[in-house]
């Protein structure tokens, strides 16, 4: 008979939120050592005006730094975000996000834009 599994869609998840302000051509990196399940991630202008970036470069569980730098700098290797988006991006139980990190496409961002991320992160 088995053991009872539970498929990757009903495996329990806990949310949580993060921000960073400003984001810009320099690179940010975030880890997820517990793994995650989910990202939820967009770049969003908060103060009333249009963000300078149109894009957000986007690159998951690279092995090291130099590695999302390259995956970052090419467009085969990275996902891209348009401004004012919301992406959603989904992960295996067996595979998790355990990194990422992102960038925008231009080198200065106007203030008040911030990039919101939210984790699923497996229980």
């Amino acid at each position: 008979m088995g053991l009872p599994t539970t498929p990757d869609a009903e495996s329990p998840v806990a949310y949580y939120g993060d921000e960073t302000a400003s984001p810009t051509t320099t690179v940010t990196r975030k880890a997820v050592p517990a793994g995650a399940k989910t990202l939820e991630l967009g770049i969003f202008q908060t103060t009333g005006t249009v963000t300078t970036a149109k894009f957000l470069y986007v690159a998951f569980n690279a092995l090291s730094n130099s590695e999302e730098d390259a995956m970052l700098a090419n467009p085969s290797t990275r996902m891209c975000i348009p401004a004012g988006k919301f992406e959603k991006f989904v992960f295996p139980v067996n595979d998790p996000l355990t990194r990422y990190a992102f960038a925008t496409d231009v080198a200065t961002e106007t203030a008040g834009s911030k990039c919101i991320q939210r984790i699923g992160s497996l229980l």
